[in-house]
């Protein structure tokens, strides 16, 4: 709507709302036996870009509702699908743009009487209707998973069992050694992520994709341990816009390998890039991909070293600044003490999380203890003053050494320190060697990340908190 001028909205939204209130006025005194107004489906379900035509159709089907439960005289508003050969079906531009999009039915005019004739003479009259066909269920779908599935009423919801998995919101497909989930992203559900942004919009941390992908390779093989994270690739952000509604992001799973001891799952996250109009633009584009390696049991916890902390100097998590162009507040603070070291850098693992979220207890990795180690390996000086703010590209392996997950490690006595090998920002170059770990105070591993890659996304001054673009600035060498 940012093409459109406020005059030109009201005069779209207002044909209809204004002819409806004119006639109500109009014969106010001799009120007809029935009242049916012509409304849209997008009154009910809205489309990108037509805000004011959807209000418009919206405004009948609550005039409806209200006049019928209010006035005693039968009220009903029917919201049309497209017709395929009057109205805006008759342009012929418009007929083959919506064809092409496979968005709507394209009505024949003698099923849209029919459908009429049929409401005029209905015994049960209900004040607001949709016309559905295959192509605007399908839409609905999209857009909405779930949404037009019947719900079982004969269980009362406290008795309904937990989805399978947070991210597992909807199964599309599954079979032995694969499966399909449909994972819509609102900022209700996934309120978290407005404690994580990327230039200002929620967006899902990269780590996530250890969760996502956990939950899809358990799905498969129930009765193992994820032990394994190998070759993970971060295509694109996913981003959950606070004003545009998306299209739910695909989770694919297939069992790849499958002998002696362990089983590897492939994970896909990916999603159709779909216009206003509902015409697939790019299919199935990647955000993030990875293998799940699962076990009967984990191995033995390697030990950590501790370092001598007499050494550091300490270094600001630059994700935690105000002008970061990666902000990070709320439950994503997860880091205290970072500070760059002779062997490497450092960090605590600290975090808070509200008691009774019902968000992460239900995750099975510690996604935000990921998140917090992999800032660790970011840290670094740049003349003197500025700390690198990263994003990740690829990881090629990740050991988990137990089963926890980040409301747990919040609840336990003791802490868990992040390290992070070599000194100095390499995470850039075409091949890394670079090692991660997070160790309980006696040394055992909690888990360890090797080889991230990471790509530079400007700096942060450590005495300010202002963010620094990365051009102009003599790039970080490893040291």
């Amino acid at each position: 709507m940012k093409d459109k001028d406020f005059a030109e909205f009201t005069a779209i939204r207002d044909l209809k709302v204004q002819s409806y209130l004119n006639l109500k006025y109009a014969l106010r005194d001799a009120p007809p036996r029935l009242w049916c107004n012509f409304g849209s489906l997008l009154g009910h379900f809205g489309q990108l870009g037509e805000a004011d035509y959807a209000a418009a159709n919206d405004f009948l089907s609550s005039a409806a509702t209200h006049a019928a439960a209010t006035s005693g005289h039968p009220e009903v508003t029917i919201g049309w699908t497209l017709w395929g050969s009057v109205g805006m079906g008759a342009d012929e531009l418009t007929k083959a743009y919506y064809e092409r999009a496979g968005s709507y039915s394209s009505m024949p005019v003698p099923e849209g009487v029919h459908h009429f004739v049929q409401e005029l003479h209905a015994p049960v009259r209900r004040p607001s209707v949709v016309h559905l066909g295959d192509a605007e269920e399908a839409t609905v779908e999209k857009f909405y998973p779930g949404y037009l599935e019947p719900e079982d009423t004969s269980v009362p919801p406290a008795a309904r069992p937990a989805p399978p998995g947070f991210f597992l919101r909807r199964l599309v497909s599954s079979g032995d050694r694969s499966a399909e989930f449909a994972c819509p992203f609102d900022l209700r559900t996934d309120a978290y992520l407005e404690h994580h942004t990327v230039r200002g919009e929620p967006t899902l941390p990269g780590t996530f994709v250890t969760e996502l992908a956990a939950e899809a390779a358990r799905h498969l093989v129930p009765g193992r341990s994820v032990i394994a994270f190998e070759d993970l690739r971060f295509e694109h952000f996913l981003r959950v816009y606070r004003d545009v509604p998306t299209a739910p992001k695909r989770i694919t799973a297939e069992i790849v390998e499958d002998e002696g001891d362990t089983t590897v799952v492939q994970v896909l996250v990916s999603e159709d890039v779909v216009s206003p109009g509902g015409v697939v633009l790019v299919e199935n584009r990647p955000h993030f991909a990875a293998r799940v390696v699962l076990a009967d049991e984990f191995a033995p916890a390697p030990r950590w070293e501790p370092w001598d902390s007499a050494d550091d100097t300490p270094v600001p998590d630059p994700y935690h600044q105000p002008g970061s162009p990666v902000r990070l507040s709320g439950p994503f603070v997860s880091t205290t003490g970072t500070a760059i070291h002779p062997l490497g850098k450092r960090g605590r693992y600290s975090l808070s999380l509200p008691s009774g979220d019902p968000v992460w207890p239900r995750f099975t990795v510690p996604c935000v203890l990921l998140d917090g180690l992999a800032r660790v390996g970011v840290l670094d000086l740049v003349d003197g003053r500025l700390v690198p703010v990263a994003a990740p590209l690829s990881i090629r392996r990740i050991d988990l050494y137990e089963e926890t997950n980040d409301h747990a490690l919040s609840t336990e006595p003791g802490p868990v320190d992040l390290y992070a090998t070599p000194r100095g920002f390499g995470l850039s170059a075409d091949r890394v060697d670079n090692r991660f770990v997070a160790a309980r105070s006696d040394g055992r591993m909690v888990l360890q990340m090797k080889d991230l890659r990471a790509a530079l996304i400007g700096y942060v001054d450590a005495r300010t908190g202002e963010a620094v673009p990365a051009d102009g600035v003599r790039p970080p060498r490893p040291t």
